[in-house]
């Protein structure tokens, strides 16, 4: 049985040196690579050989026998406001460790985190990296990790795309009747980004006024009020928000 594995310039993952290629191939996850058939040249980005059975095959310069075997890498969103980021190892040779980068484009990527390699191990190692700054305003980002060795050489893993769902926007308050003295708080799910939160009686008088940054929960100023009727309003850049609520 012939196989051939092909791939495209995207794919090289730091491969340079095509001229001595050969095949790698793992038998089950989680078990270390061994070679597979001779020295080749794999300039046109194909190399042919003749496994005994199929499983996972890879390709690597006969002078730098993969430094890292990177057994997954995978990119998922925890609502709107994080992706986590998890990926692991079979074996490491010199990992200095991996930056994890991020674009918008799947072009331009930049770091967002580093995370330490385990140097040189046979055994399995599983990482993980939580982004929880993302950028305003995006519905799709990228990622990637950059394999840094002790050497100073890298690599690149392959790309992965993260969908966002953008939240609906709102705001509520709770509970709505409070007693004179004590605190109620609200929530508001819309971008996160800095925002003028007033209490109003109800002739349009505003009472209170207080900065808030944009977070999903946080108290109402009502401390010092009496009794009565106020009208609570949410102002952010784009978007304004009103509730009501009773002390008593």
């Amino acid at each position: 049985m012939q196989l051939t594995l092909s791939w495209i310039a995207d794919n090289d993952n730091g491969l340079t040196d095509f001229t001595q290629a050969r095949v790698w191939q793992q038998t089950a996850a989680a078990q270390p690579w061994a070679v597979r058939g001779p020295v080749a040249n794999a300039s046109a980005r194909n190399i042919s050989m003749n496994p005994a059975t199929l499983s996972r095959f890879t390709v690597s310069n006969a002078a730098n026998p993969l430094p890292v075997t990177l057994l997954d890498f995978a990119a998922r969103a925890e609502g709107s406001a994080t992706v986590r980021l998890n990926w692991a190892t079979a074996q490491e040779l010199n990992n200095l460790g991996f930056v994890v980068e991020r674009s918008l484009d799947a072009r331009s990527f930049s770091a967002i985190g580093t995370v330490a390699g385990a140097g040189t191990s046979s055994t399995r190692h599983d990482y993980q990296l939580l982004d929880a700054k993302l950028p305003g305003g995006v519905t799709l980002l990228y990622y990637r990790l950059r394999q840094n060795d002790l050497n100073g050489s890298f690599s690149f893993s392959p790309v992965r795309s993260v969908a966002l769902v953008t939240p609906v926007a709102g705001f509520a308050v709770y509970p709505t009747q409070v007693p004179v003295g004590q605190a109620s708080a609200y929530r508001y799910t819309g971008p996160a980004e800095p925002a003028i939160l007033q209490v109003l009686d109800l002739l349009g008088r505003v009472v209170r006024t207080a900065q808030v940054d944009g977070r999903v929960q946080g108290s109402v100023p009502l401390a010092g009020l009496s009794s009565g009727s106020y009208l609570l309003r949410y102002t952010t850049t784009t978007a304004s928000f009103g509730a009501r609520c009773t002390v008593y």
